[in-house]
């Protein structure tokens, strides 16, 4: 892998659908103000169109990054279900007990979570992803769940995201309902050139990229402005700069890389064998930031700490004080852990003498303990604790 060549510490063009890798390129940007016009306005259904790659559910992502506690996000990716199981799914994601058998028991469930949001004054937004992947009757079944009416307002938005084009188009039934039609687009050249920097950094690297304008111009006639093909074409070309120990991506060592990827046959020699077997990255969320609690008492007895792991393996680990120590993504907590996974305010470690509870905080993202959703909890050395990707463990020091 070409991380320690580079001294970076993620793959920056991975295919990792994470709120953190988002660019906010033209087009995307576009397509978000219209996603968001849409919403904050109660539109009752709401469609985000791109061809494969483009970046739709990175996007999403963002979306769910950006709202409040007001919002009840219920995002579902696999589509591809008849309409009874993607009832089920929607009820599933919102928690909603379900009272009775059959699709009439599931839609007045549902309709009774809707209810309830608008006592709380909260907003369901529900997003199926791949959208194209379902009939043109089970979308338009789910899309009337947005017909339902409480206090004088429609607390449920739907969004629809998928590839929508001449093959597949939109059900006359949604477009007729349907008042933005937020398209993203793929990038331009000169997006291109802000992509790939903007992603180079958030890796960790210190300095731009070396690269040269040609070597871009070559990835984005490869990729057609996709983000997807713009990160194959990088993370060919950066494997083979770190096989040929060259630190600049040239306009040469580009054509290598995209040969590789076209399957095209090279000159004997001019390029090491072993440079096409570049790994694929791993999804991996960056690492937490941590700023511990500055006016508290250490533990005599145990002391404890609080080691926290990746999807990549890396981990940190935190000397616990006495005290209480607030976890999630919002700049202001005590632990900060940067996904989209993660809510504003997630979780809440609570440090006494005698024992350390896990207290949820009532966020979309729920807390795990060896696997069962908690409200609170003792927790142990042993015990294995979920938030998102991250996994944390108890130690003893």
């Amino acid at each position: 892998m070409y991380l320690q060549d580079f001294q970076l510490k993620a793959p920056p063009f991975a295919d990792v659908p994470d709120s953190v890798w988002y660019v906010p390129h033209a087009t995307a940007e576009s397509a978000f103000a219209a996603l968001c016009v849409a919403l904050q306005q109660s539109d009752p259904v709401a469609v985000l169109h791109g061809q494969h790659g483009v970046g739709k559910t990175q996007l999403l992502r963002r979306l769910a990054f950006e709202l409040d506690r007001s919002n009840v996000l219920n995002m579902i990716s696999f589509s591809s279900l008849d309409s009874d199981q993607l009832l089920h799914a929607v009820a599933r994601g919102f928690d909603v007990a379900v009272e009775g058998e059959g699709a009439a028991a599931l839609v007045a469930s549902i309709g009774h979570f809707l209810h309830d949001c608008v006592a709380q004054d909260q907003r369901a937004l529900l997003v199926i992803d791949d959208a194209h992947l379902a009939s043109d009757d089970v979308l338009e079944r789910v899309a009337l769940l947005s017909n339902h009416v409480s206090g004088g307002v429609r607390p449920l938005s739907v969004v629809f995201a998928g590839c929508f084009d001449e093959a597949r188009p939109l059900p006359a039934g949604i477009a007729a309902r349907t008042r933005f039609k937020a398209e993203l687009a793929p990038m331009t050249r000169e997006d291109s050139d802000m992509y790939i920097q903007t992603r180079w950094h958030i890796a960790g690297a210190a300095q731009p990229l070396d690269i040269d304008a040609a070597a871009i111009d070559a990835a984005h006639a490869f990729s057609d402005g996709v983000p997807r093909r713009m990160g194959w074409a990088l993370d060919s070309a950066l494997s083979v700069c770190a096989a040929q120990r060259e630190g600049r991506i040239s306009a040469k060592s580009m054509g290598r890389a995209l040969a590789l990827l076209r399957g095209d046959t090279l000159p004997e020699g001019e390029i090491p064998a072993d440079a096409a077997n570049y790994p694929v990255p791993p999804s991996a969320a960056p690492m937490a930031t941590i700023d511990p609690p500055a006016t508290v008492t250490s533990i005599s007895n145990p002391p404890r700490r609080l080691v926290i792991s990746n999807a990549a393996g890396e981990r940190v680990e935190i000397e616990l004080k006495l005290g209480e120590y607030t976890i999630g993504r919002a700049q202001e907590c005590d632990i900060q852990l940067e996904s989209s996974h993660i809510s504003r305010q997630h979780a809440r470690l609570e440090v006494t003498r005698d024992a350390v509870s896990l207290i949820d905080l009532g966020g979309i993202n729920k807390a795990l303990v060896n696997g069962d959703v908690i409200d609170r909890q003792a927790i142990s050395v042993g015990d294995h604790i979920q938030l998102g990707e991250f996994a944390l463990e108890l130690e003893n020091v």
